[in-house]
C-alpha cells in the first residue's frame, strides 16, 4: 500500500506548492493591465465573470473569479482565452482549496485533486485530454479507500479497495481496457485470501472460495 500512496501524496505537495506560488503572483503582480471577461465556466457551464490581469512579457493572463461577497472562488492562467496550467478552486469563506485542476487548452490534462473542508485529499486523479489516464485514488480522512490506474478513460491495471480505518486490503481486481482481466481477490480481516477468481476479457474462467485446512 505504501508504494501506491507515496507518489500520490508527493504529487499533492508539489501541486499545492505550485498553487501557493501562483496565488502569490496573483496578489503581487505589480503593474498589470486588468479587464473583465464573461465566459461559461467549464465546471458549471454558467456564465462567469473573470477579472483578467495581463502578465508582462507573456501572452498568458491571470484570471480570477470572485463571489458577490468578494471571496476568491477560482484562479489560474489563461492563454488565448483558454484555461492552461494549474487552477485552484475555493468554496466561499473556505480556508483550503476544494479543487486543484491542471488544464491544457480548456481540457483536463495532468493532476486533478479534490479536498474536504479540512484540506485533506479526498480524490486524486490524472487526466489526459479530459479522460482519466494514470493513477487514481479515493481517500477518507487522508487514508486510501480505493486506488486504481486508468488508460484512455478505462480501468487498466490493479484496482485495490482498503479499510480506511486500519489500512487493511479488502479487495483487489485486475483490469485491462476497462474489463476484468486477471485475478480478483477478497481478503479477510487478517489479510488472508477468502475468494479468488480468474477473469479473461471480462469473463470469469475459474476460481471460488479458498479452502483452508
Amino acid at each position: 500500500m505504501s508504494t501506491l500512496s507515496k507518489p500520490i501524496v508527493m504529487r499533492v505537495f508539489l501541486v499545492l506548492l505550485l498553487s501557493v506560488f501562483t496565488l502569490f503572483a496573483c496578489q503581487n503582480s505589480g503593474d498589470t493591465t486588468t479587464s473583465t471577461v464573461t465566459m461559461p465556466s467549464l465546471e458549471t457551464e454558467e456564465a462567469v465573470a473573470y477579472q483578467m490581469e495581463d502578465i508582462p512579457g507573456s501572452s498568458a493572463q491571470i484570471a480570477k473569479h470572485f463571489s458577490d461577497d468578494g471571496d476568491l472562488l477560482e484562479f489560474g492562467t489563461m492563454v488565448g482565452g483558454k484555461k492552461n496550467g494549474t487552477w485552484t478552486y475555493y468554496a466561499p469563506d473556505a480556508d483550503f482549496p476544494i479543487k486543484v485542476i491542471s488544464f491544457v487548452d480548456d481540457m483536463y490534462t495532468g493532476t486533478y485533486m479534490e479536498f474536504n473542508e479540512r484540506g485533506q485529499a479526498e480524490l486524486l486523479a490524472t487526466y489526459k485530454n479530459n479522460k482519466l489516464d494514470g493513477p487514481w485514488g479515493k481517500f477518507r480522512f487522508g487514508r486510501p479507500e480505493m486506488t486504481a490506474n486508468y488508460k484512455g478513460g478505462e480501468l487498466d491495471g490493479i484496482r485495490r479497495e482498503y479499510d480506511f480505518r486500519n489500512g487493511n486490503l479488502l479487495k483487489e481486481a485486475s483490469f485491462k481496457a476497462g474489463q476484468l482481466d486477471g485475478l480478483v481477490r477478497d481478503y479477510d480481516e487478517e489479510g488472508r485470501v477468502m475468494v479468488e477468481y480468474m477473469y479473461r476479457d471480462g469473463e470469469k474462467i475459474s476460481g471460488g472460495v479458498v479452502e483452508r485446512e
